[in-house]
């Protein structure tokens, strides 16, 4: 589990904090709704590509590339 209150975090989200799991990228998979995916590439140094639901607009993940991981938030994951 990850806390992070960075702004990059707080605008992905809207939110004034972000708790999430961060997972091995090659480990997760989008089971459906794959193409109600949206990527907001930020630039090549960012180190983070968030992905939106292009229908409701929610965060869904966030991969790090640099660091081979997924950011989910916790709150998406279900129990």
């Amino acid at each position: 589990m990850t806390y992070c209150y960075c702004e990059s975090c707080r605008r992905w989200l809207g939110a004034p904090g972000h708790a999430g799991c961060l997972f091995p990228t090659k480990n997760v998979q989008i089971e459906k709704g794959v193409d109600l995916l949206v990527t907001f590439k930020r630039t090549e140094s960012s180190g983070s590509d968030p992905q939106f639901c292009k229908t409701c607009e929610t965060a869904v993940f966030n991969n790090h590339p640099n660091i081979r991981k997924t950011d989910i938030p916790a709150v998406s994951i279900p129990d």
